[in-house]
């Protein structure tokens, strides 16, 4: 989906029951008699299949709008390899974190001071779902 200012609007759920990341295609909300929030589901789309999964039953992630230094992109909940600015000397600090909203602004966690869109040099190395070993070195 795009918006006026052309920035892209992608999300993508972790299902928690599948244990898999689904890519959402549309987005739905039902009213119930009880009242909105008693009965939503987002439509999820698989590469030739529509479901349609309760919120319940998943993780909903946003895509960043940025890409490492691969090309691939960047959602909520991801986990980035990544060198700071600050490092100019031939000393590499490597650090991993994963990617969170925290005051307004896509952040790495770990290093909420600054916005992560002033990193450069940044890798997905996986996401907190798929790769669950890997939050516990964040």
């Amino acid at each position: 989906m795009n918006t006026k200012n052309n920035r892209e609007h992608k999300y993508r759920a972790w299902d928690n029951k599948g244990e898999r990341m689904l890519g959402v295609r549309r987005l739905n909300f039902v009213v119930s008699s009880e009242g909105l929030g008693k009965s939503e589901f987002w439509v999820i789309n698989e590469p030739s299949v529509i479901l349609e999964v309760s919120l319940d039953n998943v993780e909903l992630m946003r895509y960043t709008g940025l890409k490492d230094k691969n090309g691939k992109e960047i959602w909520e909940g991801d986990v980035l390899k990544w060198t700071p600015w600050r490092i100019s000397s031939g000393h590499k600090a490597t650090k991993i974190s994963e990617v969170i909203w925290s005051v307004g602004a896509w952040r790495l966690s770990g290093n909420e001071a600054w916005a992560m869109a002033i990193y450069t040099n940044i890798e997905v190395i996986g996401n907190i779902y798929e790769n669950p070993e890997l939050v516990k070195v964040v």
